[in-house]
């Protein structure tokens, strides 16, 4: 799942057994496989591979985070979930669904 991720890329881990998603960034990529990732200000080491997926943003946003502009960074899960949610629901094939398909 995270064997093209880079060192800063947006990810969604499971690090617990609970199997919820955790927002996250690629802190180091290891030669074992496994990623360190930033998670809410705590470094989390050696996370197997299959446990990490990229993270999609739309380009308004990617540029925002990459300027460091104000209101680009995001803090906290839920922070990133809320703009991860804007993002996939403010674009033009989000408007075509149905009701129900959204």
């Amino acid at each position: 799942a995270g064997g093209s991720l880079r060192v800063g890329a947006l990810v969604k881990a499971r690090l617990d057994a609970s199997g919820r998603s955790f927002s996250a960034s690629v802190h180091a990529r290891n030669e074992d496989g496994t990623f360190d990732l930033s998670c809410d200000g705590s470094l989390v080491e050696g996370v197997p591979a299959a446990l990490v997926e990229p993270v999609a943003v739309g380009a308004a946003v990617a540029d925002s985070l990459l300027r460091d502009e104000p209101g680009g960074h995001i803090e906290g899960t839920s922070a990133f979930f809320d703009a991860f949610t804007a993002a996939l629901t403010s674009g033009p094939k989000f408007r075509t669904l149905t009701a129900a398909q959204q």
